[in-house]
């Protein structure tokens, strides 16, 4: 089999991800703000406070479109009352576009999707993308990506 393009989802697949502690204290940091251990249980509780949270930051397509997953992702800041800058420094953190690159110009019918979560990631076979789903990144010595060398092949 062979494709045209393989379409790598960022987190959880090439990188270890972030836990949620993490992420708030790097958005906090990055924001000048404290990054006290205090601060960041309160932007994580506050985050947590978001009904559905897990299920809006996983919906179906959150990983395909750059627009929706912007919207997603401030739609849920905003539900937890997070100011702008804090918001921004948080989206920046979890996508920053120098790592994020979306694909806009693959035929999908020539493409592999290669992700590690069902439901975000393989909303890519609903656009005719052929898609491997590995298991999660546990850390960074982790060995999967040579599964998708075999079907390259």
């Amino acid at each position: 089999m062979s494709f045209g393009a393989v379409i790598f989802d960022w987190r959880g697949t090439l990188v270890t991800t972030v836990s949620w502690s993490e992420w708030a204290r790097y958005a906090l940091q990055r924001s000048g703000r404290d990054g006290s251990d205090e601060q960041v249980r309160s932007v994580v509780a506050t985050l947590r406070s978001v009904p559905r949270l897990e299920d809006r930051l996983d919906c179906p397509g959150i990983d395909a479109d750059a627009a929706f997953h912007r919207e997603v992702y401030f739609g849920v800041f905003a539900d937890a009352g997070l100011d702008d800058e804090l918001a921004r420094a948080l989206y920046a953190v979890e996508s920053d576009p120098g790592y994020n690159h979306f694909a806009q110009d693959c035929d999908p019918a020539a493409a592999l999707m290669v992700g590690d979560r069902p439901r975000p990631d393989g909303g890519a076979v609903e656009c005719g993308i052929t898609t491997l789903l590995l298991p999660s990144l546990r850390n960074e010595h982790h060995q999967r990506l040579h599964h998708v060398l075999a079907m390259t092949r």
